[in-house]
């Protein structure tokens, strides 16, 4: 529940933030606007990512991919992503083990500058999950160890953030974070991961005119 109510707050800020900036940043020219550092960004920013790191599920840890290309339009996003996962047998005891991967299409708000972009998005999912995992029951004495395994495939509901330094054009790095939350909420993993992102986002240069990074 704290993790929930951890994310409605994240993506009330977030929200206040670019609605802020849309706001109090009117288009110069139907192709850009005004972003919050007064510099011209793209009205519509392209954003490919794809990074690999670190996941989690009930207890076990692995790593993951994460590929995702986001489409923004102002300070609204909508985002595809991939993202898979699998448990490394040295992070954990014998008989712990998962697998997970998702396709997600999402939607979400953005704060867009120059040289940076901040995101957070929700939307719907289909998962595929293996977990296998031990329980002991009984006397203490006499404990009874349990494996049991669980897998389905089934809609879900992810909820991305994504923080990305970027160049005028053409590249960037950043990580991705995801929780995908699953009808079975103790089973929800937790992907993450450093990212190389490539796109445009901003208006491309004009000849002879010289702007920094």
């Amino acid at each position: 529940m704290m993790k929930i109510n951890l994310l409605i707050i994240l993506f009330s800020c977030l929200y206040w933030l670019s609605a802020d900036a849309q706001t109090t940043n009117e288009p110069a020219e139907d192709e850009n606007y005004k972003d919050t550092t007064n510099k011209t960004i793209s009205k519509f920013g392209n954003y490919v990512s794809f990074g690999v790191g670190m996941s989690r599920d009930y207890g076990i840890g692995g790593v993951d991919i994460l590929f995702s290309y986001s489409f923004a339009f102002k300070n609204h996003i909508f985002s595809y992503t991939h993202a898979g996962a699998t448990s490394i047998s040295f992070f954990n005891a014998p008989n712990q083990y998962y697998s997970s991967n998702y396709h997600a299409l999402l939607a979400g708000q953005a704060l867009r500058a120059r040289n940076l972009l901040l995101s957070f998005s929700a939307g719907i999912a289909y998962t595929n999950m293996n977990l296998e995992y031990t329980t002991h029951t009984g006397a203490h004495i006499d404990p009874i160890y349990i494996t049991r395994y669980y897998q389905k495939g089934f809609l879900s509901v992810p909820v991305e953030f994504k923080a990305f330094l970027l160049t005028y054009n053409a590249i960037g790095i950043g990580l991705h974070f995801s929780y995908d939350f699953v009808p079975h909420i103790q089973f929800s993993p937790l992907y993450s991961g450093v990212c190389v992102v490539i796109g445009r986002w901003n208006k491309p240069r004009c000849a002879g005119v010289r702007q920094s990074l």
